[in-house]
């Protein structure tokens, strides 16, 4: 069971280093120049819709995983620790935050992208015809708030 959990643990750190290349360079492409933020986050996250259709097998696996760590404890503390990774980078890919700097604040704006992420994820592996588009994405957010904002 010891070289199982190994080699899962070594899967899962390739593979959430492939996923965090892959969204780094979703990221990457296109020209925001000039957006405001509304349109950075509507053409990032049509980006990140768009990756699914190559990343899915990868969510999948990770799902996969998820439901094991109850018997395996070793996949349960690699998954977290790369939890914790992913929600750093995050934090530093959407706001160019550095999470030295603000380790909290880092952690809940990576937190809050990785139930995004992780939401449309489940969403495109189950539906992909019906998952929310990044559109639909950005016009939820700015209607929560507007609506905290008593607009």
């Amino acid at each position: 069971m010891g070289q199982v959990a190994a080699l899962l643990n070594e899967a899962l750190v390739q593979a959430m280093a492939e996923w965090g290349e892959e969204l780094e360079s979703a990221l990457a492409a296109g020209d925001t120049a000039g957006a405001t933020p509304a349109q950075r986050f509507e053409a990032a996250w049509s980006r990140i819709v768009e990756s699914f259709a190559r990343l899915g097998p990868l969510w999948a696996i990770q799902f996969e995983l998820v439901a094991q760590m109850d018997r395996m404890p070793e996949v349960r503390e690699a998954f977290a620790a790369a939890t914790r990774r992913s929600r750093l980078g995050l934090a530093a890919l959407f706001h160019d935050l550095d999470p030295d700097a603000d380790e909290e604040k880092a952690l809940a704006l990576g937190g809050f992208y990785q139930a995004l992420l992780a939401g449309l994820a489940t969403q495109y592996l189950v539906d992909p015809k019906s998952a929310i588009s990044a559109a639909a994405l950005t016009e939820a957010l700015a209607m929560i708030t507007a609506e905290w904002s008593g607009g």
